[in-house]
C-alpha cells in the first residue's frame, strides 16, 4: 500500500455530496498541490462529518497526508480526513489576481484541448477559459441514491441534517473556443448549484421561480465584466465524459481597481 505524503493544498472545487453505498456521504474535493503545481483530487472526503476546526472553504489552503488512491486517474488521491489542517483565510474574490497566479498557469485552452488531453496522457481535472456563456440546462434528478445512509442518524454528530436528494440536476451546454468543437453538454457537480437551490427555494414561492433565480445568478459569471473559466473533471468509470466543478470568474483585469 502507498505511503503517506504531506500535501500542501489551494482547494479550488467542492463538489455535491453524493450517497453511496460504499463511502456512503462523500464529498470529492479537487484544487492545486502547491507545492508540485499540479492538479490533486482528494477523494472520498466526509465533508460534513469533519470537525468544525477542520473544515475549509473554497480557495482555502489545507495541509494534509495523502496516499495514491486506487483510482488510475493520476490526480487521485486519498485523504487522511484526521489530518486535515487548514490555513489562514480563504483567498477573497477581491484578490483575484492572487487566484489568477495559482490557477491560470493550468488552465488549457478549450474544453477540447482537455478532452485530447485525457485521450494523450489520462488528464483527468482542467481549467478553461469560456467566453460565450453556455446554456444552463433543468431537468428531473434521476441519479441513484440510497436512502439509507442520506436518511440514517450519525452518532457523533446527532444534530446533522439528513441529506436532501436534489430533485433536479443542471447542467452546461456550450460549445468551446476549438475551431469544430462539436459542442458540450455537461452536468453541474460544484456544491453551491445545489446548495443555492436548497437555500433559496425556501424563500421563493416555487421551483419556477427558484430555478429563475439560479439562472440569473449563474448568468451573472458571464456578464461583461468579467472573465469566466470552467472546472472541470471527468468521472471514474467513464473517463472520456467530463462534469462542470465550478466556475472562476474574475473581474477583468482592466476592470480591476488597482
Amino acid at each position: 500500500m502507498a505511503q503517506w505524503e504531506r500535501r500542501r493544498v489551494l482547494v479550488t472545487v467542492k463538489a455535491a455530496p453524493q450517497v453511496g453505498k460504499k463511502h456512503g456521504e462523500s464529498v470529492c474535493v479537487a484544487g492545486i498541490d502547491l507545492d508540485r503545481k499540479e492538479w490533486i483530487r482528494l477523494y472520498p472526503c466526509h465533508f460534513r462529518e469533519l470537525p468544525f476546526e477542520r473544515r475549509f472553504s473554497k480557495y482555502q489552503v489545507i495541509e494534509v497526508d495523502v496516499r495514491k488512491a486506487s483510482d488510475a486517474r493520476r490526480e487521485s488521491y486519498t485523504p487522511n480526513e484526521d489530518t486535515i489542517s487548514p490555513f489562514g483565510e480563504p483567498l477573497r474574490a477581491g484578490e483575484s489576481t492572487e487566484r489568477r497566479a495559482h490557477l491560470l498557469p493550468l488552465a488549457e485552452a478549450s474544453m477540447c484541448a482537455i478532452k485530447a488531453a485525457q485521450q494523450r496522457d489520462g488528464t483527468s481535472l482542467g481549467l478553461f477559459r469560456q467566453p460565450e456563456a453556455p446554456d444552463l440546462i433543468v431537468s428531473p434528478n434521476d441519479q441513484e441514491w440510497h436512502t439509507l445512509y442520506a436518511d440514517q442518524g450519525d452518532m457523533l454528530n446527532p444534530h446533522r441534517v439528513p441529506l436532501e436528494r436534489p430533485p433536479y440536476r443542471f447542467s452546461f451546454r456550450y460549445s468551446c473556443t476549438d475551431e469544430g468543437c462539436p459542442g458540450h453538454e455537461q452536468t453541474i457537480a460544484d456544491w453551491e448549484i445545489s446548495e443555492a437551490y436548497r437555500g433559496w427555494r425556501r424563500s421563493h414561492a416555487s421551483d419556477k421561480a427558484t430555478i429563475a433565480a439560479i439562472r440569473d445568478k449563474w448568468s451573472e459569471m458571464w456578464a461583461p465584466e468579467r472573465e469566466p473559466y470552467i472546472f472541470t473533471g471527468n468521472m471514474v468509470k467513464f473517463p472520456s465524459q467530463f462534469l462542470v466543478l465550478g466556475v472562476f470568474y474574475p473581474r477583468r483585469l482592466k476592470d480591476v481597481q488597482p
